[in-house]
């Protein structure tokens, strides 16, 4: 059931309580607003907050911005409930090799798909900004060869599987997919081969 609650003006709010069995839910939409004697400044997106009028929506929290089709988030999102998810996109990023010894920096924060283009040796490798205590991370790296061989040195941080390092495919245009995850904040990382050669 769900019906529109008139407040003052031009003002509601809508009531819904489909699939509720305890608290009920109101929206506000996009104007100043109060409703059981709570208010809600909202900033161009509706606020939700429940019958106890406790606010729980989106707008005025800092690192959370809502427009009416994407949820963007700059700092982290946290899902207390179950979380189903029909469509997952993950942030690719195009990695250079650089420096003098040459490197490989990946930041967790920036990205989990990185695409590099092996056109030097890698003396470094460092993967900044994993996942805090109690959560796991992982990322893609997927590299071209340029036809010319080069020594990858992984770093003593990354183990794989069998105890020896992958020969980095150095075929012109041919990709090789890696993958690797921590479950202790960065200190180790597991590699595996998703393919080679491709």
């Amino acid at each position: 059931m769900a019906f529109k609650l008139k407040s003052s003006g031009s003002y509601y709010a809508t009531f819904d309580d489909s699939g509720l069995t305890a608290n009920r839910k109101y929206t506000l939409p996009d104007s100043d607003a109060s409703l059981g004697g709570s208010s809600v400044t909202t900033s161009g997106n509706n606020r939700v907050i429940t019958s106890d009028g406790t606010s729980t929506g989106l707008v005025g929290e800092s690192n959370l911005s809502f427009d009416g089709t994407t949820l963007n988030v700059t700092g982290s999102l946290t899902v207390s409930a179950t979380t189903r998810l029909t469509d997952v996109e993950e942030r690719e990023l195009t990695i250079l090799i650089g420096g003098s010894p040459s490197s490989l920096s990946l930041d967790l924060s920036a990205g989990n798909v990185f695409e590099v283009s092996v056109n030097a040796n890698v003396n470094s490798f460092t993967i900044s900004n994993p996942p805090p205590t109690d959560y796991a991370g992982s990322f893609t790296l997927v590299t071209t060869g340029n036809g010319s061989p080069y020594i990858w040195n992984w770093g003593s941080a990354v183990t794989w599987s069998g105890g020896s390092a992958p020969s980095v495919t150095s075929t012109n245009g041919k990709k090789d997919i890696y993958g690797f995850i921590t479950t202790n904040q960065g200190t180790n990382w597991y590699g595996f081969i998703g393919g080679q050669n491709l």
